[in-house]
């Protein structure tokens, strides 16, 4: 799935995003989570209170290393970046890929607003009419 601008995603909800990886090379993706404005009196999903958004990264995914009959040395690995909905609210989503060791600015970044908004009930159905019948009349069509 394509990272989006934005992304807006239910309590509990979770999705996963592939970030192009270059750890042959040194670089990794390190992700930050800013920004954070929690609806007030919602309850969290997280694991910390009012955390809107939980973002984890992943660095490998087995089976894309190839087998022993046919190793993919020096393959660039994709990383999954996971998300997971906590509270609703808004949250900036920070990803940057640079080498751990070296100062300076990043070789890769993006961002990502998440808007978490509560989950909606849905209205129960009137079962005792339909669009066709007004209550108080009674079925003449037979």
């Amino acid at each position: 799935m394509e990272l989006p601008a934005t992304l807006v995603m239910s309590p509990g909800e979770t999705l996963t995003f592939e970030l192009p990886g270059l750890g042959g090379a040194g670089y990794l993706w390190f992700v930050e989570v800013s920004d954070t404005q929690p609806e007030a009196g919602s309850p969290s999903l997280g694991a910390e209170l009012g955390e809107v958004v939980d973002a984890v990264l992943a660095r490998s995914a087995p089976g894309l290393l190839g087998s022993a009959e046919h190793p993919q040395v020096g393959r660039g690995l994709p990383e999954t970046l996971r998300l997971t909905a906590q509270t609703p609210g808004t949250a900036a989503v920070r990803m940057i890929q640079r080498r751990p060791w070296e100062d300076g600015p990043p070789r890769d970044e993006r961002h990502l607003e998440v808007v978490v908004v509560a989950a909606t009930t849905p209205v129960e159905a009137d079962t005792d009419s339909t669009l066709d019948e007004l209550p108080g009349q009674e079925d003449t069509q037979h």
